[in-house]
């Protein structure tokens, strides 16, 4: 019964969305990609690196592991069911989405297929 309910409310939600909108969301996350690609390939993303970590060298990260949104997060992991979390096609589509603008972007910058897989 709960498999044909997510059937049905996936059926729902791909009415909303076509491929035309997950090609137009490729081109918008193509911009982000390509943004990110040219601060990797300029140097300034490892500069970026080097200069926060020096910073925490003065002013060091606290452990989190024991605040209250972490031990939660622990709790929930632990007391959820992996086989009952829905999969919503919406995301689903946009994870691929971006997935293949990146794939197309490192091919296009001359990758080969073993460096992106």
């Amino acid at each position: 019964m709960i498999l044909h309910q997510q059937v049905d409310a996936a059926k729902h939600s791909l009415q909303s969305v076509s491929y035309t909108h997950l090609d137009v969301y490729k081109r918008q996350v193509m911009e982000i990609l390509r943004e990110i690609y040219d601060e990797v390939t300029s140097g300034n993303e490892i500069r970026s690196a080097i200069a926060a970590s020096n910073r925490h060298k003065n002013y060091p990260l606290s452990k989190i592991d024991g605040t209250s949104m972490w031990q939660t997060g622990i709790q929930i992991r632990a007391n959820r069911n992996s086989n009952r979390i829905p999969i919503h096609p919406v995301t689903a589509g946009i994870y691929i989405a971006t997935m293949m603008a990146q794939v197309n972007l490192l091919k296009e910058k001359g990758h080969s297929y073993s460096e992106i897989a």
